[in-house]
């Protein structure tokens, strides 16, 4: 670990420049691709999460959202009822994460256009 934290000291300033270039872009095509979905984006920041309400769907929790989403549509989001001391206040919340190259997002967001209805 030593070793990588010092190479990343050695890394030049635009390194980091482009990194951070690089993940506005795929942070863009993500919210923007779930928003056009009809999903309730929530704003973040220092992470490469984007967390959103799915309730729009509905599917009784985050839990069967995530398993919905992997065997109907070919997507994978996380739960995060997982990361609660009381599960039952994540329920309504699932995690996207935009570290993935642009193709990725934007099959995933195709995918979900095509695949996912909202209830009426």
């Amino acid at each position: 670990m030593q070793y990588a934290a010092a190479t990343a000291l050695r890394a030049p300033d635009s390194y980091y420049k482009e990194l951070r270039r690089d993940y506005m872009v795929k942070k863009a095509i993500l919210v923007e691709g779930l928003k056009s979905v009809g999903f309730i984006v929530y704003p973040s920041s220092g992470t490469y999460f984007v967390v959103v309400d799915h309730t729009p769907f509905g599917l009784e929790n985050d839990v069967a959202f995530c398993e919905y989403l992997i065997k109907e549509v070919g997507v994978i989001a996380i739960p995060t009822s997982v990361f609660y001391l009381n599960p039952e206040e994540g329920k309504n919340l699932v995690r996207f994460t935009f570290c993935k190259d642009e193709e990725t997002l934007r099959t995933a967001v195709k995918r979900m256009k095509e695949k996912l209805l909202k209830k009426q």
